[in-house]
């Protein structure tokens, strides 16, 4: 009985054999794995979305902060990374501290690294401004509505 089951088997085997032979090479098998250069859009993508949100943001940030530290000069009102705010006193050359004023009278000073200052405060743009014009023109209208 077993050789018959085999001369039955053997026309069918040879036809899947002549399948096979006549595919193409280079072509994967059906349940192979795609190769390395079906992955390459996949990973050329992966490496371009990670350069335009992470590369380019920080060069941007980085030419902001050397343009900052470049238009930094003596009496300028700035704000340290700590939230503290002050008035440039000095400027040290090259890596050398900044000396802060922190009060008015200038008896409180404090040294702090050129990379710690984070920004540099506006006196136009600052609420103490705004609001004092706000009463300014509240006066003048009083004046102005008086006479």
């Amino acid at each position: 009985m077993i050789p018959a089951i085999a001369l039955a088997i053997t026309p069918v085997m040879s036809s899947l054999g002549g399948l096979f032979l006549a595919q193409d090479p280079g072509a994967p098998a059906p349940g192979e794995a795609p190769g390395l250069f079906s992955f390459l859009p996949l990973i050329f993508g992966i490496v371009c979305i990670y350069y335009l949100t992470m590369v380019v943001p920080e060069r941007k940030k980085k030419v902001e902060e050397a343009s900052l530290m470049r238009s930094l000069k003596k009496n300028d009102r700035v704000v340290t990374i700590g939230g503290i705010h002050g008035i440039v006193a000095a400027i040290g050359e090259g890596d050398e501290p900044i000396t802060l004023k922190l009060d008015e009278s200038g008896n409180a000073r404090m040294k702090v690294n050129r990379s710690a200052i984070a920004k540099i405060v506006d006196p136009k743009n600052s609420e103490d401004t705004k609001k004092e014009s706000k009463k300014e023109s509240k006066k003048e209208s009083a004046k102005e509505s008086a006479e």
